[in-house]
């Protein structure tokens, strides 16, 4: 069977993954406590106790980052427990609030807080060293629901900084804010663990808290719905869906008015002028094409009419812009939420016609065709169900971008943007086919990246496309990428 160790390397959002991970996980604990109490049993009496602490212990900081950075459930609460089980073997006092801070530091809470105090007790530490550290927010969340505070604005305040709650904790808090009706309570709960609140709480408190008065909306809730979707009943899950539907919308037209100009009339510049017709801006007046045309005509000014008046066309050229995104088993939920928010925001923003996307694992998923209509709703509802998979096929989707942009032949400009770490399956000499009919094509290609890269891969494309990279911080940047990409094609930055 697969090791923990391998298994935080290949992180999959599966039932398999997720059984083997708990599989994995539970041989890990009983190593580690065997193997702790060995290396404790063997160190001399004699030994100074700030040096007392074995490598073991050391090692589960590690672990528990990695399984924190799987960015699923599992994962999160096996690096809590990870954690608690960590802290709670500590046998020298010096140890403890260093190895508790190390934890922090790479966003892991322990899933038994009170275990965890009792044990710093043991150890001689005030419980307010440990509370300052890791129970500040938490608990003064635990404070204003147990004080049936109605502040909006402390709990807005709280829910960023509140990273988890322990089970036995939420249990505690949920039942609370529901004795008292407390909606303020309830929604920062949602925010802060939707799967986890709303199936503790009943299907009307759940859709009357969520996201009240503004506690948890916008980017968190959608955040939340690709992190714990999975754990919603039918009924709720179509409730909370179409509430996080119209909190997309929104985030993307935020992104829509930040970016320059409008699309509506084709993203590429023309320089064109034509005869004045009646209604046309003056401001638009060619005085020096009108001025040229009467001398050649020889003219004298007096007998001028608006039939000789010429204005510069407004209109602009039509470009294709073909978009891929990678949502293979790499993508966190948080990902998926810029991701979705990406989509729809170009759909948003660019002439119908100018735009193809599809997102592939390994499986290629369409979203718009150039032929399709725009319909901003159906894609916000496609996007909220994208699920990052196993494996990384791109193979059908450069195949479906080809077909795609080849449609296009009338567009004056083409270009494709993938986004991926381009960890593909397909061999190198079938990536530079793909580059090659691209290329034959004139396809501008532009190779967005974040994090860990394939390097290998990345170059055979970029090698056999002529195409540039593009690198991303984070995939948070990507509306922002986008909106810059844009831009550059209207300022015909890709045109030789």
């Amino acid at each position: 069977p697969p090791t923990l160790e391998q298994l935080v390397q290949v992180v999959v959002d599966g039932d398999a993954w997720k059984r083997c991970l708990e599989d994995a996980f539970e041989r890990y604990l009983r190593d580690f406590a065997r193997e702790v109490a060995v290396d404790y049993a063997s160190l001399p009496a004699e030994v100074d106790a700030a040096a007392a602490l074995p490598e073991r212990v050391i090692d589960t900081v590690s672990m528990a980052a990695a399984l924190e950075d799987t960015k699923l459930k599992p994962g999160s609460l096996a690096a809590g427990r990870l954690c608690t089980e960590a802290l709670c073997v500590v046998r020298h006092k010096v140890h403890f609030l260093p190895l508790l801070d190390a934890f922090l530091d790479h966003g892991v809470l322990p899933d038994d807080v009170e275990r965890v105090v009792a044990k710093a007790v043991s150890l001689g530490i005030d419980p307010d060293e440990v509370y300052d550290r890791i129970g500040d927010a938490l608990r003064q969340l635990q404070a204003l629901i147990h004080g049936d505070s109605r502040d909006a604005d402390r709990y807005m305040r709280l829910v960023d900084r509140v990273r988890g709650i322990p089970e036995e904790l939420l249990d505690e808090l949920t039942a609370q804010a529901s004795r008292c009706s407390n909606l303020e309570a309830m929604a920062s709960l949602l925010a802060i663990d939707l799967g986890g609140a709303a199936g503790r709480l009943t299907e009307d408190q759940v859709t009357q808290a969520i996201g009240y008065k503004g506690i948890g909306g916008g980017s968190n809730q959608l955040r939340q719905w690709f992190r714990h979707r999975g754990q919603l009943h039918q009924g709720l899950r179509a409730q909370i869906k179409a509430m996080t539907k119209d909190a997309l919308v929104d985030l993307a037209f935020d992104w829509i008015g930040k970016g320059g100009g409008s699309g509506e009339q084709g993203l590429l510049p023309q320089s064109a002028t034509r005869p004045y017709r009646a209604g046309d801006d003056l401001d638009l007046l060619d005085l020096d094409g009108t001025l040229d045309a009467i001398v050649g005509a020889g003219k004298r000014i007096e007998d001028l009419s608006a039939e000789d008046l010429t204005v510069q066309d407004t209109s602009r050229g039509r470009a294709a812009l073909a978009m891929l995104i990678d949502i293979s088993g790499s993508m966190s939920g948080d990902d998926l939420a810029v991701c979705a928010i990406a989509a729809v925001m170009l759909l948003g923003r660019v002439r119908t016609e100018e735009i193809a996307l599809a997102v592939f694992e390994s499986n290629t998923h369409v979203l718009k065709t150039f032929a399709d209509p725009t319909d901003l709703d159906e894609v916000a509802d496609a996007v909220l169900e994208l699920e990052a998979t196993g494996g990384t096929r791109v193979d059908a989707a450069f195949t479906w971008a080809r077909e795609q942009l080849e449609s296009t032949s009338e567009a004056d400009f083409h270009l494709l943007f993938v986004l991926s770490d381009f960890g593909f399956f397909e061999p190198p000499e079938e990536l530079a086919r793909h580059g090659q009919k691209l290329a034959d094509l004139r396809v501008v290609f532009l190779a967005g990246t974040h994090g860990h890269v394939h390097d290998s891969a990345l170059q055979t494309v970029l090698r056999t496309t002529g195409g540039r990279r593009v690198e991303l911080r984070s995939v948070a940047k990507l509306p922002e990428v986008l909106l810059e990409t844009l831009q550059q094609i209207g300022d015909g930055a890709f045109q030789s």
